[in-house]
């Protein structure tokens, strides 16, 4: 009697086979691109309210740190927040690329007409809305505390030579994954600028032709590979049925 190819005895090395195949399409994983879905700059600077004026809809975001000649600091951080609900149940293959686009700069005389600006990205730790966050109300208090936001996750200096480009900062993978993991846990991410008298930096908002991007592969978990591969089996399996 000739043996059968789709015989039981087969089957274990049916599914070596399906698993091996179905990890090696996905071992480079899909790439994904988001753009923000919110985005604003939380600020003291006197020319973008004080402190008390909600910046949400603007076309542009700011990092600024410097004080003035009477001793007052003008700050801004930029924040950004990514809708990855779309994403339940992946598994993020690559660190992430977080992409700002730098639209403008002011780089004052009386500060010593400074090129470069180093900026922090941190992880935010508390709520905040895009059309109601101030430096004044964020977190629930005046001030932007330290427990409102996270370590140091990358940082880049800026050069105003680069205006009109893409300028990057990578996001952990752990990062990314813990968002898709517990969605309650995303509250975006941070543009702090740690040095005073740098040069003022504008980023391109949602609202404009420039939002920001985040960057990434990801792929099914294991368990979803083996419900493809477990899948194919039985349509082999009906597959011998009907031949025989």
């Amino acid at each position: 009697m000739d043996s059968d190819p789709f015989s039981a005895r087969c089957y274990p090395g049916i599914v070596a086979t399906l698993c091996l195949g179905i990890v090696s399409a996905t071992a480079h994983g899909t790439p994904f691109q988001f753009q923000s879905i919110a985005d604003t700059t939380i600020t003291t600077h006197p020319n973008l309210g004080s402190g008390s004026s909600p910046q949400g809809g603007s076309w542009r975001m700011f990092t600024i740190a410097r004080y003035t000649g009477w001793g007052d600091l003008q700050l801004a951080r930029s924040l950004v927040r990514f809708d990855l609900s779309s994403l339940d149940g992946q598994t993020i293959l690559s660190n992430a690329t977080l992409s700002f686009r730098l639209v403008d700069y002011y780089s004052s005389k009386n500060y010593g007409s400074p090129t470069t600006q180093l900026v922090y990205l941190r992880p935010v730790t508390v709520g905040w809305s895009e059309a109601t966050a101030t430096h004044n109300n964020f977190g629930g208090e005046p001030g932007v505390q330290s427990d409102e936001y996270g370590a140091v996750l990358a940082s880049q200096t800026v050069s105003i030579s680069q205006l009109n480009t893409w300028i990057s900062w990578t996001v952990p993978a752990s990062v990314v994954q813990s968002w898709i993991d517990a969605p309650s846990s995303n509250f975006g991410l941070m543009l702090d600028p740690p040095n005073y008298d740098d040069p003022e930096l504008s980023w391109g908002c949602r609202e404009s032709s420039f939002a920001p991007t985040l960057t990434f592969e990801a792929t099914p978990e294991p368990g979803s590979v083996a419900l493809l591969a477990l899948g194919g089996l039985m349509s082999m399996r009906r597959r011998r049925h009907r031949v025989a």
